[in-house]
C-alpha cells in the first residue's frame, strides 16, 4: 500500500526470522530542519527510511508534539512507541538534538520518527544571544495597520525575555501603547521593541499607521491575497468585506468574509460578528495543509470596525456540482446554491441522498438539519440548497453553513428542543450554554440564539450552574430551565437532573453543540479549566452517553482524547459505549503519563455482535496517587478501519497528600 511517496508493506502472511544479532551500520547524516523540509522524496524513495540528526526544540501544536527551529517546523510521527513520545514531551520547550528516521512528507513539512529512549536525547543549552533572537523571531504585534486604539504591547517574551518599547512620536502612540490619534492626517509611527535576554540585547522595529480622528479604517479586497496573490504566510493584513457564513460553530471557530464578487476566505478566530455583517479585519495569514488541503485562511484576527450590518451575501447560482468540485481547491470559503435536487435513496442511517448533475450525489443526515427533511420519500424534491465550501475531508469535499429551505422559526424551535441537552447526573459545577448554535442548519436563521437559565433549587445549584451540594446531602433532582425568545424563535425547556456529591472532583461531559458532526482534530475547553485535545473525533451523533459524549472511529489516524491534569490524578471513571452497527471489535487503550513513564490500560475488546448496542461500559482506576502533572490519552488501537466508540462523563478526583 502507499500513502503519497511512502510504499508500505503490511498484514503479511507468514514471517520467518532466518537469524539474529546481525550487525547494524546505518549512517546517520546532520541536517537543519530547513533542508529536511527541502527533501522531495516524491523524486527520490530512497528518502523514507533515511537516518538523520537534527537540533531543534519541543513544541505542543494543538494534539501533536512538533519540532522546531526559528519558522521551520518538522512533525513528529504520532504512531511511535508511546514511552518514545513521553520522552520528548519532557523536554517541551527546550532544544533537544536527536537521531531520527525520516518518515513521509505532509503537504507542509516533513514527517519523523524517534523509536528512542530519554538517554538518546541530548538537551541543547542556548546562548543568551541565541534565547534573545529566538525571542526576537516570536514576537509579533498585529493590527497596525489601521491603528485607532490603544495597542497592548507585550513586556515579556520567549525564555522570558524582557521588552521594553520606544514610540518615534510619544504625540501619538506613548511608550506604554496609548493612542492619541492625530487631529487631521493619517500618521505612521515606528515602535521599536529592546528585547534583553541576560546580557543581550536586540531590537526590533513595526510600523503603525494610526488614523487621523474620524477617519473611517478601510481594508484591501480578499482577491489581493487569494489564490495566486497569496503574499506568503505569516504576513500581516488587513481585509476588508462581508461576513457570508459560519463553519460548524462552535467548535469550527470563525466565520467567512468575501468581496462583492463571491471571492472568500476563512477567518480563523471568534469575533463578535453576524451575516452580512461589513467589517474590517486585521490577521495574518496562513495555510490548513492536512489531509491533502492547501487552505488559505485568516488567523489571530482582530475586529477594527463594524462599518455597516444587513448587507446581501453572494450567492453563486450558475454552477454544478462537478463545477464546484473541479474548482477545489481555490474556492474554499465560495457560497453556491444547487437547485432542484431529487431524493433517490433514503438509507438506514438516517442518510438523504440527493441526486444532483451528471449524476453526482449530495449526502445529508436529516437528523442534523432539524428534522424537517424527515418526511421527505423517494421521489420528491427540494428547490435548492445553499453551502459554503470549506475543505477536503479525506475522500468528501466538505460543505459547511447548509441551509434548506421551510425551516421557519417553528422549525428551529422543534430542532432546539429535540437537541439541546444537559448531562443527567451532575457532581460539579455544570457547563450551562450561553448560546445555542444552529450548527450546519438554516441560513436564515441566526448562527446562535442566547439561552437564559434558571435553577428550581438555587441551594442546590445556582442559576449559573455553580453547585452549593455538600457531603451531608442527598442526591436532589432539579429541573433547570432553558429560555430562549430572540428573532422569532421562542423556546421553553425543562430538562431534569440529579445532583449528587461525590468522591470524584470533577466530570466531563461533552457537549454535543461543542463538537462537529464530521471528524475532525481540535480542542474542548472542559471543567475546571483542562483543554482536551482530540484527533479525528467528532460528537456522539445517534450515540450518545447521557445525551453528550465524543465519538472516535479509527486506530490508523489514529483516533485519541487527551488532557493534562496539572493537580495530579487520584481516582479515574470512564464510561464508553459502540457507537454504530457493525461487528468491527472495538480495541481501545488508556495511557496514563507521570514523570515520563507510560502506563497502558488496554479496555476488553467490546462491539462484536453486529447492530445496534446502547450498553455503556465503566473503567475506573483507584488510588494512583500521582502527584504533579498527569496525562491521559484514549486512542483507538490494533486493526484499520472503522471500531466507532463513544467516550463521556470522564471522572476523577486529584492528589491529596
Amino acid at each position: 500500500s502507499g500513502w503519497q511517496s511512502l510504499l508500505q508493506f503490511s498484514q503479511p502472511d507468514e514471517v520467518n526470522i532466518l537469524t539474529t544479532g546481525n550487525p547494524v551500520d546505518v549512517p546517520v547524516e546532520e541536517i537543519t530542519l530547513e533542508a529536511m523540509n527541502a527533501l522531495d522524496p516524491a523524486a527520490d524513495m530512497t528518502i523514507h527510511g533515511r537516518h538523520f540528526r537534527i537540533t531543534a526544540e519541543v513544541f505542543q501544536s494543538g494534539a501533536f508534539v512538533n519540532l522546531r527551529d526559528g519558522a521551520d517546523v518538522v512533525g513528529i510521527y504520532s504512531g511511535v512507541l508511546p514511552a518514545s513520545l513521553a520522552a520528548i514531551e519532557a523536554h517541551m520547550d527546550e532544544f533537544i538534538t536527536i537521531d531520527v528516521v525520516y518518515y513521509a512528507r505532509t503537504s507542509s513539512f516533513a514527517l519523523i520518527a524517534f523509536d528512542g529512549g530519554a538517554d538518546d536525547i541530548t538537551v541543547v543549552e542556548l546562548s543568551d544571544e541565541d534565547m534573545a533572537q529566538r525571542a526576537k523571531d516570536d514576537l509579533t504585534l498585529s493590527g497596525l495597520g489601521n491603528v485607532t486604539d490603544d495597542l497592548t504591547l507585550p513586556t515579556t517574551g520567549t525564555y522570558d525575555a524582557v521588552i521594553t518599547w520606544t514610540s518615534s512620536d510619544e504625540s501619538i502612540i506613548a511608550n506604554d501603547g496609548t493612542v492619541t490619534r492625530p487631529e487631521f492626517q493619517n500618521t505612521e509611527v515606528t515602535l521599536t521593541a529592546n528585547i534583553t535576554v541576560g546580557e543581550v540585547t536586540l531590537t526590533k522595529e513595526f510600523t503603525a499607521n494610526v488614523l487621523a480622528e474620524g477617519e473611517m479604517p478601510s481594508g484591501d479586497t480578499v482577491a489581493s491575497i487569494h489564490g495566486d496573490n497569496w503574499p506568503g504566510d505569516g504576513e500581516d493584513v488587513t481585509i476588508e468585506g462581508v461576513v457570508s457564513s459560519f463553519p460548524a460553530a462552535p467548535a469550527e471557530p470563525g466565520f467567512f468574509i468575501q468581496d462583492p464578487d463571491g471571492t472568500a476566505i476563512y477567518v480563523r478566530t471568534n469575533l463578535d460578528v453576524n451575516i452580512g455583517d461589513h467589517i474590517v479585519i486585521t490577521g495574518e495569514t496562513s495555510r490548513f495543509t492536512s489531509y491533502g488541503n492547501d487552505r488559505q485562511q485568516i488567523v489571530n484576527a482582530q475586529l477594527v470596525v463594524v462599518v455597516d450590518t444587513d448587507q446581501d451575501v453572494f450567492v453563486i447560482t450558475d454552477q454544478s456540482a462537478s463545477d464546484i468540485i473541479n474548482a477545489f481547491p481555490g474556492n474554499e470559503g465560495f457560497r453556491y446554491r444547487l437547485e432542484n435536487l431529487e431524493l433517490v435513496e433514503i438509507t438506514g442511517f438516517n442518510e438523504l441522498m440527493f441526486k444532483t448533475d451528471e449524476d453526482m450525489m449530495l449526502k445529508f443526515y436529516h437528523t442534523q438539519y432539524g428534522g424537517h427533511l424527515a418526511d421527505m420519500e423517494v421521489g420528491d424534491t427540494i428547490d435548492w440548497i445553499e453551502f459554503t465550501v470549506f475543505e477536503l475531508s479525506f475522500s468528501h469535499l466538505l460543505m459547511v453553513s447548509i441551509v434548506l429551505p421551510d425551516m421557519d422559526p417553528a422549525d428551529a424551535a422543534d430542532y432546539i428542543e429535540d437537541t439541546l441537552t444537559l448531562p443527567a447526573d451532575v457532581i460539579n459545577d455544570l457547563e450551562l450554554p450561553e448560546y445555542f448554535y444552529f450548527t450546519n442548519v438554516n441560513y436564515a436563521n441566526p448562527p446562535r440564539v442566547p439561552i437564559t437559565w434558571t435553577s428550581s433549587n438555587t441551594d442546590i445549584i445556582g442559576h449559573d450552574g455553580v453547585l452549593h451540594i455538600t457531603e451531608t446531602d442527598d442526591p436532589t433532582e432539579v429541573i433547570m430551565t432553558a429560555t430562549i425568545d430572540a428573532d422569532g424563535i421562542s423556546v421553553v425547556k425543562e430538562i431534569t437532573i440529579t445532583v449528587a456529591y461525590s468522591d470524584y472532583d470533577y466530570t466531563q461531559w461533552f457537549n454535543p453543540a461543542n463538537l462537529s458532526a464530521s471528524y475532525h482534530n481540535g480542542t474542548y475547553d472542559g471543567v475546571a479549566g483542562v483543554q482536551w485535545d482530540y484527533v479525528h473525533a467528532r460528537n456522539a451523533g445517534d450515540f450518545p452517553i447521557e445525551g453528550g459524549g465524543i465519538m472516535l472511529r479509527r486506530a490508523d489516524e489514529p483516533s485519541s482524547l487527551s488532557a493534562t491534569f496539572e493537580n495530579g490524578l487520584n481516582n479515574l471513571r470512564i464510561e464508553y459505549r459502540k457507537a454504530f452497527t457493525s461487528d468491527a471489535p472495538r480495541t481501545y487503550e488508556v495511557h496514563i503519563e507521570h514523570d515520563g513513564d507510560v502506563t497502558i490500560h488496554t479496555l476488553p475488546t467490546f462491539g462484536t455482535t453486529s447492530g445496534a448496542d446502547s450498553t455503556v461500559h465503566v473503567f475506573e482506576l483507584f488510588d494512583l496517587e500521582l502527584e504533579g502533572e498527569v496525562k491521559i490519552t484514549i486512542k483507538a488501537v490494533g486493526s484499520d478501519g472503522n471500531q466507532q466508540a463513544v467516550f463521556n462523563n470522564i471522572m476523577w478526583s486529584e492528589y491529596e497528600e
